[in-house]
């Protein structure tokens, strides 16, 4: 919640819902494959945290990406 706050600031509501979107995405894609490699156990914690940041840089790179994926889905 404490990151989030000023990235939700920085990027508005479409911006933070498709940051939101993509850091699920990115976390659920590396949960799954350090479960399926054995890495790690279900109740192991996987900061979450890392993966907002990451998806901001993404955002902050190519601000055009939350319009694009709106647009994917139909909504814009």
């Amino acid at each position: 919640v404490k990151l989030m706050i000023p990235l939700g600031m920085l990027f508005g509501l479409r911006g933070s819902i498709a940051l939101l979107l993509f850091s699920l995405l990115a976390g659920g894609a590396i949960s799954v494959f350090l479960l399926a490699a054995k890495r790690v156990t279900p109740k192991t914690a996987v900061p979450f945290g890392t993966f907002l940041a990451g998806s901001a840089l993404l955002l902050l790179i190519f601000p055009e990406l939350p319009d694009r994926f709106f647009m994917f889905l139909g909504v814009y």
